[in-house]
Parts: structure tokens; C-alpha cells; sequence
């Protein structure tokens, strides 16, 4: 029987201390008082947030949902006008799945 989840928590939030990779699995919009975007991804350990911001919101546009993604923290950057910022470095990879439910497809890309 399946395991019981409780509504409206998507799971642990990032840190950005360490690469997070997992299988993206939802974009949530308009969360908090800034109206941001979260992206939830299935990792081996639980189901993460990443909050989003200019850089993560950008790279994630073009990501599929279902897709395995991988995320390092770059650190503070100068930007061409001289504003600082956070970079994120987003890699993905499409991964034949028709359910991100799907647990053999997560076992053969180590998530499971």
C-alpha cells in the first residue's frame, strides 16, 4: 500500500552546500509573500525543493518534467552591470519516462 503524504509540503529545502540531483518532478507558482516559482525533485533520500530566482527560473524553461537534473551552486557572481548574484550551474538529462512515478526507470538511473 502506498504511503501516505500530508498536502502542501513538497519535501526538504535545498541548502546549496552540495550538488542536488534527482528527477524533477513538479513546478509550483506563486508560493510565498514574493510569489515565487519551487521546483520539486525526486532525489535517492526524498522529494526536494529548489526555490527559484532569475537564474534557476531561466535554466529550468527548457527542462521537461520527468528529465533527471542536477544542480551546483556557483556561488555569488558580478553580473555585467555590477550587481552581485547567485549562479547556479543546471545540467539535464531527458530520461525515457511516462510517469515520474515510474520506479524501474528510477532504479536504472540510481534513484531508487
Amino acid at each position: 500500500m502506498a504511503e501516505w503524504k500530508t498536502a502542501g509540503v513538497a519535501g526538504d529545502t535545498w541548502d546549496k552546500s552540495e550538488p542536488v540531483q534527482g528527477v524533477y518532478l513538479r513546478k509550483e507558482e506563486n508560493v510565498g509573500p514574493n510569489k515565487s516559482n519551487i521546483y520539486v525533485l525526486k532525489t535517492k533520500t526524498a522529494d526536494v525543493t529548489v526555490w527559484g530566482g532569475t537564474v534557476i527560473d531561466s535554466r529550468f524553461q527548457e527542462i521537461p518534467t520527468g528529465a533527471e537534473v542536477r544542480i551546483t551552486s556557483l556561488g555569488v557572481t558580478t553580473g555585467k552591470t555590477g550587481k552581485e548574484y547567485n549562479d547556479f550551474k543546471v545540467e539535464y538529462r531527458e530520461v525515457p519516462m511516462t510517469d515520474t512515478s515510474d520506479e524501474q526507470t528510477l532504479q536504472d538511473i540510481g534513484l531508487l
